[in-house]
């Protein structure tokens, strides 16, 4: 009886949460782009690591931005790739000599390469606001343009935008494009309440002079991953009233999934490492029900097959998480316009507590790996 009660208790405090998520996420409005008259200068950073597969087509999504090219450079920062990507941005610059394309190189083996690119970058860069994204990623013709117009009708001086990945034919892509479409909703609706607590250095501005402000990435050179997450808890914790979210298809980048379960569980014990470092209230809170809520639909199967728990209790609390993780991926795919695959949802409503449990277990181990490089946690 207790079991049941704590268990069911347990669900409903998700269920709320997330619905207090949601609400967050519709309080927060579309923007419409306005008309522009393209005064706001962009230096677009993307640092990248063994990435030859990609760069041609995050180059060419560049090279059709609808935006004046005298007002933007593009500044690759290579990791210490040893793929053939010199022999693709060499080709793509002389067919493309109008563009302000500068490649540079990071230290080797730092602490942080992606923080020290970016770093490094913002140290050559010509224009006022920065705008980073992955060498992974494709951005749309309008990427700019939305975000010229944001910047002149607001006092915003970080800007976070929307990333998703593509739905697949695999059960690994599709399992990650529902969770990302779960944790933008999360991202707006952190946003809505005025306490955001993510977002993604896929599709991140920011003013050269805020980054200074805050002292950059000063203070998280400890960790490999977190560029994102811990420019923007410093960001609000300098001025709360500077950081806003371009709610918009026009500014939506598209990321390219893990490719295989292995690395989906190496960038997840990345994600985690760099989540527990991050001190938002409402991030923390929200997080730590999600991962309960997982932990305890594991532990509730056990409960039922050693007899302490029925299973009507338990298909009770199964549906009522997957009915409010619907409703979350839904939020996000109906302003993105974008599909849900059922097949790959049922799959993966039943794969991720297990997933979730696995991640968290992983996580507390010393070191990671990702890109062909050992990190600590």
């Amino acid at each position: 009886m207790i079991s049941t009660v704590i268990f069911l208790s347990i669900i409903v405090v998700y269920v709320l949460a997330l619905g207090i998520m949601i609400q967050g996420s519709r309080k927060l409005n579309v923007y419409q782009p306005q008309s522009s008259e393209f005064k706001t200068g962009f230096t677009i950073i993307i640092p990248f690591r063994n990435e030859a597969s990609n760069l041609g087509k995050l180059l060419a999504s560049i090279k059709g931005l609808k935006y004046p090219v005298d007002h933007f450079e593009i500044i690759l920062v290579n990791d210490n790739s040893d793929d053939d990507f010199l022999e693709i941005i060499t080709n793509f610059q002389s067919k493309n000599e109008n563009l302000n394309l500068l490649l540079i190189h990071a230290e080797k083996k730092p602490a942080s390469p992606k923080k020290e690119a970016i770093t490094k970058a913002i140290e050559q860069s010509r224009f006022e606001w920065i705008i980073t994204t992955d060498a992974d990623c494709i951005v749309p013709s309008g990427w700019l343009n939305a975000f010229s117009g944001f910047i002149e009708n607001s006092s915003y001086k970080l800007i976070a935008g929307p990333v998703l990945f593509n739905h697949g034919n695999t059960l690994c892509s599709n399992f990650q494009y529902l969770d990302l479409l779960g944790l933008q909703t999360l991202t707006t609706g952190g946003f809505g309440w005025n306490c955001p607590f993510l977002c993604s250095g896929a599709n991140l501005a920011y003013s050269k002079s805020f980054f200074k402000e805050v002292n950059g990435f000063e203070g998280n050179t400890d960790i490999a991953s977190g560029d994102d997450l811990f420019l923007l808890n410093k960001a609000i914790s300098t001025d709360h009233k500077a950081v806003g979210f371009m709610k918009s298809e026009d500014v939506l980048v598209h990321s390219k999934p893990a490719g295989s379960w292995t690395d989906l569980i190496h960038q997840r014990i990345r994600w985690a490492t760099k989540t527990r470092r991050v001190g938002s209230k409402l991030g923390t809170f929200t997080t730590l029900i999600g991962l309960l809520t997982n932990l305890t639909l594991v532990a509730a199967l056990i409960l039922v097959f050693s007899g302490k728990l029925t299973w009507l209790y338990f298909i009770v609390g199964l549906l009522l998480k997957m009915g409010i993780d619907f409703l979350l991926i839904r939020e996000s795919a109906n302003l993105y316009n974008k599909r849900i695959p059922w097949f790959s949802y049922l799959l993966s409503s039943i794969i991720y507590p297990v997933f979730v449990l696995f991640i968290f277990v992983r996580s507390w181990s010393p070191s990671y790996h990702w890109k062909g490089r050992k990190f600590k946690v």
